[in-house]
């Protein structure tokens, strides 16, 4: 989180790996946020794969194609930690990504890899001052492998002054 050394270091990995290539945005949300109330945000569609690949005697291939339900949900829960903004919100993550990767490695026929099917889910809670990014990261590697599919959540939290705070501020 922003609230720990490392923040800046994650973010900027993330922007790098994919502008060199080696990593893809794969989500994005834009959408507003009321602060102590909940939001959920949920993307997803069915991605192909080929499941089965067959010559036939006269040459001809034919393949099975097979869809797989992938996407990203996001569960946040917001508060106001104390009686300004500055003072920060609280927040509440829940999320779960899934994934299909289809360059896996594990060869099944000539020239037809094995889908991996990636699943995440974990939480996690930060305060953010309104107006700074927050990000963090989860990851999973394959077993007997050195391939890590890293996953980072990175967000611009702006909001604003709530009413029942400017009131008690003009007093």
């Amino acid at each position: 989180t922003d609230q720990q050394p490392g923040h800046r270091q994650i973010v900027d990995a993330a922007r790098s790996a994919v502008e060199a290539g080696t990593g893809r945005v794969r989500y994005t949300f834009e959408t507003p946020m009321v602060v102590n109330d909940k939001l959920s945000l949920t993307t997803g569609l069915n991605e192909p794969f080929v499941r089965n690949r067959k010559t036939t005697k006269d040459g001809r291939t034919n393949s099975q194609v097979n869809y797989e339900q992938v996407g990203c949900k996001i569960d946040l829960r917001t508060k106001w930690i104390g009686s300004s903004p500055e003072e920060g919100v609280h927040m509440f993550w829940s999320v779960e990504l899934s994934d299909l990767v289809t360059q896996s490695g594990v060869l099944i026929v000539d020239d037809l890899d094995a889908p991996l099917f990636v699943s995440q889910r974990f939480t996690n809670s930060t305060i953010v001052v309104p107006g700074e990014t927050i990000a963090f990261r989860a990851g999973v590697q394959r077993v007997q492998s050195d391939d890590v599919l890293i996953s980072v959540i990175i967000a611009r939290v702006m909001a604003t002054q709530p009413k029942s705070l400017n009131k008690s501020s003009n007093k």
